[in-house]
C-alpha cells in the first residue's frame, strides 16, 4: 500500500512540474521529465491535456515532441474543444502570429495522418467482411477500429518512451569526453529530428513561409483583449490599466507570454484593485498548488488556476 501511495505522489509530482515548466520554461529543460511520464494525455484542470494548454500558450517546440511521443488530438476538454480547434481560434484570435500559425500546422498534420490511417482501417475491414454474412453491427465495427487506433497510439508512446531512455542512457556513457560528446550529440539529435518527423507524419512536406508578424499589432490585440476581460474591483482609470498592460508586455518574454495565453482564454478573467498594492481586500487567503495558505495582504498578485481568475494590485505600479 504504502508504495503504491508513493507511487502516485510521484506521477502527480512530475505532472505538475511538467505543467508549470510548460507555463515558464523551455522544452529541453523538461525532457528527462517528459520521459518519466506515464501518459503523455493525462488532464488537467478542465480536462485540459499537455497538448491543449500548450496549443493555447503557442509553445511550437512543446507540441510537436508531444505529438512525436503520441498525444491524442481528438481529445476534448470541458469545453467540447480539441487540439485542432482549439488551435484554429488561437489563429483566429492571433492571425500575425507565426508560432500559432506554425502550431496549426502541426496539429493539423497529426490530427489529418490519424483520419488517413482509421479510414484504411475502416476501408480493409470492409473489404474483408465483402463475402462474409454480417455478424456485427456497423457501430462495433467502428468501436473496434478506434479501439485498434488507441492500441498504436500506446505502442507509439512506448516506442517514443524508450528511445528517449536509449539516448539519455547513451549521453550518459560518453560523459566526460568533450569532443566524442559532441559528435554523439550531433548524431542523436538528427536521429531524434528524424524520429519526430516520422511521428508527425511530416516527412516530405514542409511548411509554407509565413508573413512576417507585426509586432506592434500582436502587443496591441494582445491588450485589447486583456482589457475586455479585466474588472477594476477598487478605484478607477481604464487608461491606467491599458498602460499598465502595455508595460507587462514589454517587460520580458515571458511575461508577454502569459499575457498572449491568458488574453486567448474566454473564460480567464482578471479582478484589480488600482488603490492598493497588494490583492487582499479582493482575496484575503489563498491555498498554494502545495497546500500552503498565504494571507492575501502579502501579496501584489496571485493566479487561481482553479477559477482562472487573476488578481493583482496596481497601485503605484
Amino acid at each position: 500500500m504504502a508504495s503504491n501511495i508513493s507511487a502516485s505522489g510521484a506521477e502527480q509530482f512530475v505532472e505538475e512540474r511538467l505543467l508549470n515548466g510548460l507555463f515558464t520554461g523551455p522544452l529541453l529543460q523538461h525532457k528527462e521529465l517528459l520521459n518519466m511520464l506515464e501518459d503523455v494525455d493525462v488532464r488537467y484542470m478542465r480536462q485540459k491535456t499537455l497538448l491543449h494548454v500548450g496549443v493555447g500558450l503557442g509553445k511550437t517546440d512543446w507540441v510537436e515532441e508531444l505529438l512525436a511521443r503520441g498525444a491524442d488530438t481528438d481529445i476534448t476538454d470541458d469545453s467540447q474543444q480539441n487540439a485542432l480547434s482549439s488551435a484554429e481560434e488561437m489563429v483566429r484570435q492571433f492571425p500575425d502570429d507565426v508560432e500559432r500559425s506554425k502550431v496549426l500546422n502541426l496539429v493539423r498534420l497529426v490530427h489529418r495522418r490519424d483520419q488517413v490511417i482509421l479510414r484504411r482501417l475502416q476501408a480493409s475491414s470492409s473489404r474483408s467482411t465483402d463475402h462474409v454474412t454480417p455478424v456485427a453491427s456497423p457501430e462495433c465495427d467502428i468501436a473496434s477500429l478506434k479501439s485498434s487506433v488507441d492500441s498504436l497510439r500506446r505502442e507509439m508512446k512506448s516506442l517514443v518512451r524508450q528511445l528517449s531512455s536509449s539516448l539519455e542512457e547513451l549521453k550518459a556513457q560518453v560523459c566526460g569526453r568533450d569532443s566524442l560528446l559532441r559528435c554523439l550529440e550531433e548524431a542523436v539529435t538528427s536521429i531524434a529530428d528524424d524520429v519526430t518527423c516520422i511521428k508527425c507524419g511530416l516527412i516530405g512536406e514542409a511548411f509554407l513561409s509565413q508573413p512576417t508578424s507585426d509586432p506592434a499589432r500582436a502587443r496591441q490585440e494582445c491588450v485589447d483583449a486583456m482589457m475586455r476581460k479585466t474588472r477594476i474591483v477598487y478605484g478607477s482609470g481604464v487608461d491606467e490599466m491599458r498602460r499598465l498592460y502595455e508595460r507587462l508586455y514589454d517587460e520580458d518574454e515571458l511575461t508577454a507570454c502569459i499575457i498572449k495565453f491568458l488574453s486567448g482564454d474566454d473564460r480567464g478573467k482578471v479582478m484589480v484593485d488600482i488603490n492598493s498594492n497588494n490583492i487582499g481586500r479582493m482575496k484575503d487567503k489563498f491555498v498554494n498548488l502545495d497546500g500552503t495558505g498565504e494571507n492575501g495582504n502579502k501579496w501584489t498578485s496571485h493566479c487561481d488556476l482553479e477559477s482562472e481568475t487573476l488578481r493583482f494590485g496596481a497601485k503605484n505600479t
